[in-house]
């Protein structure tokens, strides 16, 4: 097969390959997840139908007369939202109110209102701003094309609809859509100060998947990033590794997963980073917990058992260590996955699965175009692993990829 072929069929494999956005497990009570890998299996669970549902603009034109405006929403221009419930016959037109990974969706049905669990939605329509929708349009095109331009021109339509727009619940989302930017831009040190926002409002923040977690051990600044942010982001991170002495004055498991990611590799405070992302591990939700916070605390310590591989990964692990890696992956809520499978691949490296390996790293170089640190690196190791197979024809062209997207 010629080596142009070869890069089709990598490519092909890791679109059939790719896992659905939006997959998280069914609730099943508690889980409390061994920090020891090597000990058991605690990951009996594996990813099933979306746990989260799929956020959406909702177009202007959009026919939503399923359930009639009241006189009250009309006349006080709110919102027009759409819910597509689990198994319903139509459609639920209402106004929502919040969205939490604890306590779920609630809303205005006909001017009473409801909490829906987020397992029991599959899609949430929310109208949004002019400048919302256009950014986008604009965060998706970024997508498509690698164009830099067209994420600024993102960030900039986010910044405003979350200026201007007197919905919280779109500045709230308008904030996750900040850090995603960010994250496409390669400034990580700017997404985590921006997600931080949103720890601060919700422990159990439904915008997990757009944490600017760190995958990648290194020290370098990247591309749009810079020293300030990086302290900033540090020092915010330190205050967040506390139990509940953080600035949201209470538990925050999200918050303290990101500010351990980011400090796992600091000099000063790698110790307390590794001591927190452990305790994550084995992170048992509330005792009062209802399913989205059982799912959101799953979702947690599934990422911190992951977080911890960066280290195993500095040495050689073993083969069954990366294995038991590829299970936890299952079990991982789909959205999720992009990061430890850098790692897992990283594993397969070691261990002289070159095969793999620049699979692993093709699938992740081809899923995370609004990653950018991730993207980047994934796409340096796939095409150093494609000349160690002897295939230095499809190399080139993955590292001339890589100039074209990471280079500007």
């Amino acid at each position: 097969m010629s080596p142009k072929n070869l890069l089709c069929l990598a490519l092909l494999t890791t679109i059939v390959g790719l896992t659905p956005a939006f997959v998280w497990a069914q609730p099943s009570g508690r889980v409390r997840v061994d920090a020891d890998l090597n000990g058991k299996d605690p990951f009996a669970i594996r990813a099933g139908a979306s746990q989260r549902p799929a956020l959406t603009p909702a177009t202007p034109t959009q026919n939503r007369n399923s359930t009639p405006r009241t006189d009250e929403t009309a006349a006080s221009g709110a919102p027009n939202d759409v819910l597509y419930v689990r198994d319903a016959k139509a459609p639920l037109a209402c106004v929502v109110t919040t969205i939490s990974g604890s306590g779920g969706l609630t809303a205005l049905v006909q001017n009473e209102p409801k909490t829906f669990s987020l397992g029991s939605i599959e899609r949430v329509e929310l109208s949004v701003s002019d400048e919302f929708r256009r950014g986008v349009d604009a965060f998706e095109s970024g997508k498509r094309t690698g164009a830099k331009t067209e994420f600024e021109r993102a960030l900039e339509l986010f910044k405003t609809a979350r200026q201007t727009s007197e919905r919280r619940l779109e500045k709230e989302w308008a904030t996750a859509k900040i850090v995603e930017t960010y994250s496409a831009l390669g400034r990580d040190d700017e997404a985590a100060s921006e997600f931080f926002l949103l720890c601060r409002l919700d422990p159990y923040s439904p915008y997990l998947a757009s944490a600017p977690l760190r995958w990648v051990n290194q020290t370098t600044l990247k591309r749009g990033s810079s020293l300030d942010s990086k302290n900033v982001a540090e020092a915010t991170a330190a205050q967040w590794l506390a139990l509940k002495d953080n600035p949201s004055g209470t538990f925050n498991p999200t918050g303290r997963l990101l500010a351990a990611s980011i400090l796992l590799n600091s000099s000063q405070h790698s110790k307390e980073a590794v001591a927190a992302m452990q305790a994550l591990v084995a992170l048992e939700p509330p005792d009062d917990a209802d399913e989205d916070a059982v799912e959101t605390c799953r979702a947690i310590s599934l990422l911190a058992t992951e977080q911890l591989w960066r280290a195993a990964v500095l040495r050689k692990p073993t083969e069954r260590e990366v294995a038991h890696w590829s299970k936890t992956i299952e079990a991982t809520p789909g959205e999720l996955t992009l990061g430890p499978e850098y790692l897992v691949a990283l594993g397969q490296k070691s261990l002289g699965q070159d095969d793999l390996a620049a699979r692993t790293f093709l699938r992740v170089a081809a899923l995370a175009s609004d990653r950018f640190a991730l993207a980047e690196a994934a796409t340096r190791q796939a095409a150093d692993a494609y000349d160690r197979l002897g295939q230095a024809d499809v190399a080139q062209k993955i590292r001339a990829d890589l100039t074209r997207r990471f280079s500007k």
